[in-house]
């Protein structure tokens, strides 16, 4: 029991350490998860290796073939579902990500993406992606807000989603740095904004400018209840496909807080 007690307690520290619900890390080829569990999804087109800060996912053929790995939440309070306290939204969540391939308008939509989690059936469903247009020769990071009934209002209309997109593109054996914060306005609007820096910097969001930024307009009791993530968050699967053959994606520390921080510390 007193050993029990004691890993109780630690756990808790590490969990609670500035305002972390789930931290991911990668230390001396060991996967390392505070507040959740990791499965690595095994495939013959996809291989997995978990290296010194990173977690590497590498497609070695274009057969059909899903690699990467799922994170399994201990408790809806460990999932972005802990960002959601007294009817309002507030949080954040920041990762490191790498290719060795630039990621840019001739790459096929989805190879980007690290967030998507969920239920727009019941609650509501985050995507940040990548959508390349050739023709305009542009890269664009897509975020989408979405439900399946029509509850966010824009431009004096009800939809079911709402997009805001950036021309950004990602060059390659680059260290990303992403940051997505969750706040709510006093009138009841969740603000979402994401921030980016590169060779792995940390983001000091109050002096930098956000990519994009989210407002969702949406009802009370719709804000209140939340993402209704499920147990398993599946973002961080990589897909083999026709002309992916060779390409290597990195995952570096990923962390979901229930307060947005300071600053979010680089690499």
């Amino acid at each position: 029991m007193k050993t029990l007690l004691m890993f109780i307690t630690v756990f808790f520290c590490a969990l609670m350490h500035g305002n972390e619900i789930f931290r991911l890390d990668f230390r001396n080829g060991q996967i390392n998860a505070v507040g959740g569990t990791v499965a690595v999804i095994k495939s013959g087109a996809v291989e997995n290796i978990v290296e010194n800060n990173a977690f590497l996912t590498r497609i070695t053929n274009e057969n059909t073939g899903r690699g990467g790995f799922r994170i399994r939440f201990l408790s809806p309070g460990n999932s972005p579902d802990g960002m959601v306290r007294n009817g309002t939204i507030n949080g954040a969540i920041d990762f490191f990500v790498r290719y060795n391939r630039a990621i840019d308008a001739n790459s096929p939509i989805g190879v980007f993406r690290v967030i998507d989690f969920g239920s727009p059936k019941d609650g509501m469903r985050l995507a940040l992606y990548n959508s390349g247009n050739k023709k305009n020769r542009s890269s664009e990071l897509w975020l989408d807000l979405l439900c399946s009934d029509p509850v966010f209002k824009e431009n004096g209309r009800m939809t079911k989603m709402l997009r805001k997109s950036v021309n950004y593109a990602l060059r390659p054996d680059v260290l990303y740095h992403f940051a997505l914060l969750f706040e709510t306005t006093q009138e009841k609007k969740l603000v979402i904004s994401l921030y980016a820096a590169e060779n792995g910097a940390e983001i000091a969001y109050a002096s930098a400018k956000p990519l994009l930024r989210m407002t969702a307009e949406l009802p009370p009791e719709k804000l209140a209840g939340g993402f209704q993530c499920r147990p398993v968050f599946h973002s961080f699967t990589t897909i083999s496909a026709p002309g992916l053959g060779g390409l290597e994606r990195r995952v570096g520390r990923f962390v979901i807080y229930n307060q947005i921080p300071p600053v979010f510390p680089g690499f």
